[in-house]
């Protein structure tokens, strides 16, 4: 849908993925330092879902990108991932909706600026005993994660080398959107990890770039 300053499109997708003997990690049992886990080839399996996306562009100086999934992860038979629980067919850490949206803005040469929106569904995870504040064997429901971003960007030209220095700074996960259930402990259960990777984060750097 172009016009003569402004561009608007839009992508709609479907997907159907069948799995044969998919992988799997199946409690083995334990040893003295925990629960053992071993990779193998399980029944199939099926991922089915859709995809919008979407873009629009104003006179080349603001551009959005945006775009989310929903879809279903499962198992034909419930695995057991933790043994004396109750086996699942869904996939664990494996969020059944998730986005995405980029707003840019380029006014001129020298300055560019663009947030950056990231969001997560909820996810099953599994989760083991043995720490003091976790007692008890569990698959839990996590929370949903809005993760937004912000970078700013100036650059200067330098002619003499056909080259521009970019000074650039920037907010990462600015809500903070971050897992807040943690184990302590040396029992701890270290692969209870799920959901955005750093919490709020700001950041000031340099760069040389040829031009």
């Amino acid at each position: 849908m172009p016009t003569d300053k402004f561009i608007l499109g839009f992508t709609l997708e479907g997907f159907y993925t069948r799995l044969n003997r998919a992988f799997y990690l199946a409690p083995i049992g334990e040893d003295e330092f925990g629960e053992l886990f071993e990779k193998q080839n399980g029944q199939g399996a099926t991922v089915t879902g859709g995809t919008l996306e979407l873009r629009a562009n104003y006179n080349r100086k603001a551009q959005l990108e945006a775009g989310i999934t929903i879809q279903t992860s499962e198992f034909d038979e419930e695995v057991a991932y933790i043994d004396g629980l109750d086996g699942i067919k869904e996939f664990v850490r494996t969020p059944n909706e998730y986005g995405f949206a980029t707003l840019s803005f380029t006014p001129n040469k020298r300055i560019n600026a663009n947030m950056n929106y990231i969001y997560t569904g909820s996810m099953l995870v599994p989760h083991f005993a043995g720490a003091p504040n976790q007692t008890v064997d569990e698959i839990i429901s996590s929370a949903s994660f809005s993760e937004v971003s912000f970078k700013f960007a100036y650059s200067i030209g330098l002619k003499k080398i056909n080259s521009k220095i970019e000074l650039y700074t920037g907010v990462k996960n600015i809500l903070n959107a971050y897992q807040d259930q943690f184990d302590i402990g040396k029992n701890r259960d270290s692969n209870f990890v799920y959901g955005p990777s750093q919490p709020r984060t700001i950041f000031i750097g340099i760069k040389l770039k040829s031009k």
